[in-house]
This record gives C-alpha cells, structure tokens and sequence, in this order.
C-alpha cells in the first residue's frame, strides 16, 4: 500500500446484519393505557353532548306536538261553530285540548247534555266536555312532561301537573281566566272550568260530570303515568271498558301557557310532585308557586304562552 492509498474505515471488521423492521408491532402496556385514558375522556366529554342534543329534540318535538293540537282544537272549534251541532252560536262553549298525566293530548266538545245528579250543569254555570268523536288521542313524545299555567284572573298565578285543559271559544279565541277562589269551592264564576267526564260515555252522552271533583291537595300525576309505573292492570288509574287512562279528577283549569320540560331533568332537580298534603301553605296556588320556585321547572324548558285573542301559541 503505498502513502497514497487510504484503507477503508470498515476494512477487515465484521459486518452485523441490518435491522429492516420499519417499526414495532404492538403497544407497550404505557402506551396503552395512555390510549384508554384518552378514549375515556373523549367519552366523558361527548356523551352528555349527545345526551344534550337528544334532549333538546324531544323538547322540540313536544312543542311541535302541543302546537298541532291546539291547531287542531281551534280548527274543530270554527268547525263546530259553523255547523252549529253542539255549540249554539251566541255560546262560547268551543273546543278543549285536554292535557292528561298519561301523556296525552284528548280532544273535547262541549256537551250541553251534560249532567251531575240529574241535573244539567249548564243550569249552575258549569260547562261538559266529552271526547271529540272519531278522534283519536295525540302521544307526547316519551319523557316529556307538561306543566300548565294558570292565571287568576289574569293576575301571576301558578304552575300546575297535569290533567288541566286549553280552551277555546267558537271563534278559536282562548278561554283562561279562572276565579281565584275555584278551589275553596267559593268561586263565584265558574263558567271558564272545564268539567270532563271521565266515566264511560254512556246514558246518551249525559255521563255524570262531577264539578266537586276539583284537583286535590298533594296529587301526585305519577301515579296515572304509565311512564312512570301506573299499570293498565290498575282499574283506578285505567279504564279497560273505555281503553283509554282515567283521571284523577274531572274538574279541569283552563290555562293561559304550558311549560314542555323533560321528566328526567326535572326529577333530577328534586322535582318529584309531592303525594301528600302539604302543610303551612294558604291556598294550592301558593303551594305551587313555591314548587317551581325549588325545583326550577322552568330551566332548561320549553315555554309557551297563548294569545288570548287568535290563540295560538307564541314561544
């Protein structure tokens, strides 16, 4: 080798076989469990989302829902008003959306034959109301409630559970006022009421429409939801002749606004009605205020409010 020639670095060392594995094949148990603590909280984070949104829809379609019925309560009103069959014209009997703890949403014609003990309510300012016939009941969607609102006089009332009703004249225009002392029994007008027969339709339509069978202290509407436990096998909760659910009471207050709100949310905010009389209350108004004052019906609810004039619902 002469001074010019330069040897090679790697001449005369052994040669190790190359490694030609692009990459590892499986985690490391660190690795993994990074990944898993990852996914979780990406959960954790989406699913109240999705829950979220989920909610929201059957909120929305249980405005949608009370909306098509008072649509269809008003257009059967003008319609009854026109052909004059039950609804004489100088009256403003009309038509009710009746809202019922089972999640339903009857449609109800006054029924001028309508009597208690024999005697036509008519003769004691009372107004009747019967199943529209041929009509079937509206479903709320699953796990939406609705609350009624109801204004003395126009004056700021209170929050209600259902049964209760929405009422409206021969013109479709709204009937909500209620004298303050309905349920003291001291009331001196009780024509805006409701008196639905719950018992079954017969002896020619005239039932037997109790109008001292008002809304009790302490009622708790969970106990006619099928949602919530009542069973059909229950004979004082559901009618097996009629094949609908009864009512607690028949004595039903027309409301000026409905609260959509959902079930779940509610009770999850201490909302559940409570099923005894309450006590160091004056009147079932102020009992009711204070319940929606606790329990927040109103968050996180869909609101609606009726227009006394053309009554439709206005957000």
């Amino acid at each position: 080798m002469t001074t010019h020639e330069r040897q090679h670095p790697l001449a005369g060392r052994a040669c190790r076989p190359v490694d030609r594995r692009v990459g590892r094949s499986a985690f490391t148990v660190i690795e993994l469990l990074v990944v898993m603590s990852i996914m979780v909280i990406l959960l954790a984070a989406l699913v109240p989302a999705v829950f979220s949104i989920d909610e929201d829809g059957r909120l929305v379609s249980g405005v949608n829902t009370i909306e098509a019925g008072t649509k269809a309560a008003r257009a059967l009103a003008a319609k009854k008003r026109a052909s004059l069959v039950d609804i004489p014209a100088a009256t403003d009997s009309g038509v009710a959306l009746i809202v019922t703890p089972s999640n339903e949403l009857r449609l109800a014609i006054n029924n001028q034959r309508a009597t208690f003990n024999g005697r036509p309510i008519e003769n004691d300012g009372y107004n009747g109301y019967r199943d529209a016939p041929a009509r079937d009941y509206i479903q709320m969607p699953r796990g939406i409630g609705v609350a009624g609102i109801v204004a003395p006089n126009d004056q700021p009332g209170a929050i209600i559970p259902p049964p209760f009703a929405i009422r409206y004249d021969g013109q479709g225009a709204l009937i909500a006022g209620i004298d303050p002392n309905w349920q003291s029994g001291n009331a001196i007008d009780v024509s805006t009421l409701v008196i639905y027969d719950d018992d079954p339709q017969g002896n020619n339509g005239q039932g037997d429409y109790d109008y001292s069978d008002v809304r009790p202290m302490g009622y708790n509407p969970n106990d006619f939801d099928p949602e919530k436990g009542a069973l059909k096998t229950n004979t004082a909760v559901y009618d097996t002749a009629e094949g609908r659910w009864r009512l607690p009471f028949e004595v039903l207050e027309p409301v000026v606004g409905v609260v959509i709100y959902a079930k779940g949310d509610f009770e999850d905010a201490g909302g559940v009605w409570p099923s005894t009389a309450p006590t160091g209350y004056s009147s079932i108004a102020e009992w009711l205020l204070e319940v929606d004052e606790k329990t927040g019906l109103t968050k996180n609810a869909k609101v609606l409010m009726f227009s006394r004039h053309s009554g439709t619902a206005t957000k």
